[in-house]
């Protein structure tokens, strides 16, 4: 439940156009992918993370517009 809420949470926080719906489609992807990749042998639910805001947040503020906003994250995630 955690994880659930914070990948609903973590979009209404860094806004600038980021839906909370497709967060949630990316973690199920992702869980998807996962559990076909490990067998299903590890139970998990991958979701958003918030160690990842700090950058968001920064990289939104200093754009001069959105698609900037969006290279600048894609450029300081490591």
């Amino acid at each position: 439940m955690a994880t659930l809420a914070g990948t609903i949470s973590l979009p209404m926080i860094v806004g600038n156009g980021m839906s909370q719906s497709a967060a949630l489609f990316g973690a199920g992807i992702g869980t998807i992918v996962y559990l076909l990749i490990t067998k299903f042998k590890s139970p998990v639910f991958l979701g958003s993370s918030f160690s990842y805001s700090g950058p968001m947040l920064a990289a939104f503020a200093g754009a001069a517009s959105m698609s900037i906003g969006y290279f600048g994250l894609l450029l300081g995630e490591p």
